[in-house]
């Protein structure tokens, strides 16, 4: 069963058009009380990118499968804890499924609902970590091939390591001091030395700090960088290009800006730039919502139920932001490619309504494109042909290609293959080289 929209209010009648931008207006989808955050993640293994969101009043998961075509199933509610914050999804028993960790605020826990492989899960297992767990990440820390997970406790001013046994259980957790009221947590390999290091957005020391993996998983020393006022939620992503991940990040005072710091290469930073958005701009997602190959922000608002669409002009720097209408008291963003057209589309998670936003990329991307280059050429038939197995059979492409990547830009006739249907249109786009 479909699920119905919410009737959309006076002030989400204007879609984005602009910057190289053009969303639909959001559709709302009711789902817990008081959500606080979002993520995409395929959980029933179909390609279609389905949502999980963590409702706080209500202590709760809300899972809601896609369909393929931009619509969802009902969602569907599981118990997670007193007060969930945040949620990643991940494969933390080594399955192949992807399962949901959530930050319990109230209840200084981290739950664990494993995927039954099919997009419903067990019931939550809870871990005690330190107090006010406000964030999470995951990533193998320890070099065994498990995801282990690291949780940034706001009230403490600590991160707790837990090290998976790699069927999903964790070992005793360990924890080091990081900055003050620590609110997001993102990791990556900052310094190319094959391990993942640790960024904290400290909002009470208007900053984020790095921890510097010493190899070991020690990651007690640390080094500051201004980030501007009350910084919240930190995205790591390559912004321009050079191979290292950068550090984006929103903050939640009044003064409407998020500030992005560039990756020297070595996990060292530069100094921020900032850039305006909207008030209370809680979390943001990157993503290339434009078409042309570079990372973009999405920005997600609270305080003026806006978000804010950053387009990177190719550096690793952003032209002004482009502000669209939003559900009221936005706190989680996510994007995926929903509608399998070959753009990153928007979900929010809105606190006050308690609702679920899905917001429609309507950027005309060019069908066979697979490399987003604007034109379908040797490269792309060359990947055609590479996914094209036959009918109802599923790609298998050579990384860095994907599943969805070869769905996106060559099932012309939607019916989850790419086979000799498909090659007839793609001929008609075939530029040559």
């Amino acid at each position: 069963m479909r699920i119905a929209t919410l009737a959309a209010a006076a002030l989400l009648t204007s879609a984005a058009q602009g910057g190289g931008f053009d969303f639909a207006a959001p559709r709302d989808v009711a789902v817990g009380s008081s959500p606080s955050a979002v993520v995409t993640a395929d959980f029933n293994d179909d390609t279609h990118p389905d949502v999980a969101v963590a409702n706080r009043s209500s202590g709760s998961v809300s899972i809601m499968l896609g369909v393929g075509d931009g619509t969802f199933a009902a969602p569907v509610e599981y118990a997670a804890g007193d007060w969930p914050i945040e949620l990643i999804a991940h494969d933390l028993d080594h399955d192949g499924d992807l399962d949901i960790a959530v930050a319990n605020l109230r209840e200084d826990t981290v739950s664990i609902l494993l995927n039954r492989g099919d997009g419903t899960f067990d019931p939550p297992v809870a871990i005690p970590v330190q107090g006010g767990p406000h964030s999470l990440a995951a990533g193998d820390i320890d070099g065994d091939e498990d995801d282990d997970l690291l949780v940034a406790n706001r009230d403490q001013g600590t991160i707790t390591v837990l090290l998976n046994d790699g069927a999903g259980a964790f070992g005793e957790p360990t924890h080091f001091r990081t900055g003050d009221w620590p609110s997001g947590i993102a990791i990556a390999d900052l310094d190319d030395d094959q391990d993942l290091d640790v960024v904290v957005a400290a909002t009470y020391s208007d900053a984020i700090v790095v921890h510097l993996n010493d190899g070991t998983g020690d990651f007690t020393e640390s080094v500051r960088y201004p980030a501007g006022k009350w910084p919240y939620y930190v995205v790591l992503e390559d912004l321009n290009g050079d191979g290292h991940p950068d550090a984006a990040v929103a903050t939640v005072s009044t003064f409407r800006y998020i500030s992005v710091l560039h990756n020297r290469g070595d996990g060292t930073f530069d100094p921020m730039t900032t850039y305006s958005t909207g008030i209370n701009s809680f979390v943001l997602v990157a993503g290339d919502f434009d078409g042309d190959s570079d990372p973009d922000l999405a920005v997600c608002n609270a305080g003026s139920s806006t978000i804010s669409l950053l387009a990177n002009r190719g550096d690793g720097f952003f032209d002004d932001a482009v502000n669209m209408s939003a559900t009221l008291g936005g706190r989680g963003i996510a994007a995926a490619d929903f509608d399998h057209d070959d753009d990153l589309d928007l979900v929010t998670a809105n606190f006050q309504p308690g609702s679920a936003s899905i917001i429609e990329n309507l950027h005309a991307g060019v069908d066979g494109d697979i490399d987003h280059d604007g034109r379908v050429t040797l490269i792309d038939h060359a990947v055609f042909v590479d996914c094209m197995e036959g009918p109802g059979v599923l790609p298998n492409p050579t990384p860095p290609w994907s599943l969805p990547d070869c769905l996106a830009a060559f099932d012309f006739d939607q019916d989850i293959d790419v086979d000799l249907a498909d090659f007839a249109p793609f001929q008609l786009v075939f530029e040559g080289d």
